[in-house]
């Protein structure tokens, strides 16, 4: 029962690792990957009780640098960018493991944490909190009363300077702001691009890219304050739209009228 219980808290462990990973490079991973990566890494942790060599240093950056496997294919710059989120969210995990550990009576042996049950409960509730907003946010979305077609008064101001631009409220734009979770509205302003530093991560039918988003010092949408950010287009949008809304700023704001 005890093997149970150890690969299930590095299992766990290494979950909440790659979703923290996940947020700080502003890329999503898929749940199969995750689970894949995150049972080899128990299976790992598990082999390292007999193999001392698999807890030494180098044994250790290896890991860090496999774990990055698990995002979505991507370029050498990504990926530099993806192993320092695994590092980086395996320094906050840890730290947070080893506060609760010792905190409820845990050890170290042979460089293995023994955590107790309240630990491996602390760690299973911060696990499932992490996938708790998008969660809501899908529900919101899909339940969202919007036309397709409906359009909006979308008044944003920037450094002062107020515009005001014509908006459709487009359901098949889920985009948000990976740490914060706010919607993220898409407008063509290439005189603001200098100014747009928040990766979004973006999706269509054909590929996957980043978009670049700034906050606003207001929003405004049909003269009601909405929270959100706005990204920017690299290209003018098709259509009379100047804007798209998502339906999860729907959801936050009345757009009737």
């Amino acid at each position: 029962m005890y093997i149970e219980l150890f690969l299930l808290d590095n299992f766990v462990m290494d979950c909440l690792l790659l979703r923290v990973a996940s947020a700080l490079v502003a890329r999503p991973i898929r749940a199969r990957r995750m689970a894949l990566a995150s049972l080899l890494g128990a299976f790992w942790s598990c082999a390292a009780l007999f193999c001392p060599l698999l807890l030494t240093v180098p044994a250790k950056i290896a890991s860090g640098f496999l774990f990055a496997f698990a995002f979505p294919k991507s370029g050498l710059k990504e990926y530099a960018c993806e192993v320092a989120a695994v590092f980086g969210a395996a320094f906050l995990t840890g730290g947070l493991a080893f506060c609760l550990a010792f905190c409820f009576g845990g050890e170290m042996q042979n460089g293995i944490l023994i955590a107790s049950l309240p630990v491996r409960t602390a760690l299973v509730i911060a696990l499932i909190a992490t996938f708790i907003p998008n969660l809501v946010r899908r529900l919101r979305m899909q339940h969202a009363n919007c036309n397709p077609q409906c359009y909006a008064k979308l008044s944003i101001l920037v450094n002062g300077k107020e515009y005001q631009l014509n908006a459709l409220i487009d359901t098949g734009n889920s985009l948000v702001e990976p740490i914060s979770g706010k919607p993220v509205a898409v407008a063509y302003l290439p005189e603001l691009a200098n100014q747009a530093h928040i990766p979004i991560p973006a999706a269509t039918a054909g590929s996957k890219s980043i978009l670049y988003a700034l906050r606003p010092e207001c929003m405004r949408i049909n003269g009601r304050e909405s929270e959100g950010l706005l990204a920017l287009s690299p290209m003018p949008l098709h259509g009379t739209a100047e804007a798209l809304l998502s339906p999860g700023m729907a959801g936050w704001t009345n757009l009737g009228g």
